[in-house]
C-alpha cells in the first residue's frame, strides 16, 4: 500500500500563509469606511474639492451648495492609511487630513461614515448625519422654530470646540 506524505510546508509558504491571514483578519476587523465632504459655504459658492492618498487621487470636484463628494475605501493592512483634501472657495484656500488610520479608523469616530462639512468659517466633522442634510429652517419645520434654534446653535458650537 502506497501512502502519500503531505509535502512539507517551508519557511516562506509559512510567511506568506500568515501574511494572508493577517490581512483577511484585518480587513474583518477594520472594514470599509465612507467618507463624505459637503459644501456648506451657502448659496452661490462653489467648492473647489481635491482629495487624494499616497495611491489614490480622487481628481478634482466642484460641488455647488449641498453638493457632496464621496467615496469608500478599505484602510491598508499596515493600518496608516490618510487621505487629503485640498479646498478653494472665493479667494481662501485649505489643506486638511481628512482620513488618518490612527485617528478616525480605532473608535466610534467614523461609525457609519465620516462626515465634513465646508463651511465659511472653516471645516466642521460632523458627528451626527442629519446635521450634513438638514439646515437650521429644515429642522425648524421638523420639530419646531423654538427647538430647531437651540438644536441648531448647540451642535455649532460642540462642533467648533471639538474641531
Amino acid at each position: 500500500m502506497n501512502t502519500i506524505t503531505p509535502p512539507k510546508m517551508t519557511s516562506s509558504t509559512s510567511y506568506v500563509l500568515i501574511l494572508v491571514i493577517a490581512l483577511a483578519l484585518s480587513q474583518c476587523v477594520v472594514g470599509k469606511f465612507h467618507v463624505h465632504v459637503q459644501n456648506q459655504l451657502g448659496e452661490g459658492t462653489t467648492l473647489v474639492l481635491h482629495c487624494q492618498s499616497k495611491d489614490d487621487d480622487l481628481g478634482v470636484h466642484l460641488l455647488g451648495f449641498y453638493e457632496e463628494f464621496q467615496w469608500s475605501f478599505d484602510v491598508n493592512i499596515w493600518g496608516n492609511t490618510l487621505f487629503y483634501c485640498d479646498f478653494v472657495f472665493g479667494n481662501v484656500q485649505g489643506h486638511y487630513n481628512i482620513f488618518v488610520s490612527d485617528r478616525d479608523a480605532h473608535d466610534a469616530r467614523c461609525d457609519g461614515g465620516c462626515f465634513w462639512g465646508v463651511r465659511p468659517d472653516g471645516l466642521y466633522f460632523l458627528q451626527n448625519q442629519v446635521m450634513t442634510t438638514l439646515s437650521e429652517e429644515v429642522l425648524g419645520l421638523i420639530i419646531g422654530l423654538e427647538i430647531a434654534s437651540k438644536v441648531w446653535n448647540t451642535n455649532v458650537d460642540s462642533f467648533a470646540q471639538e474641531s
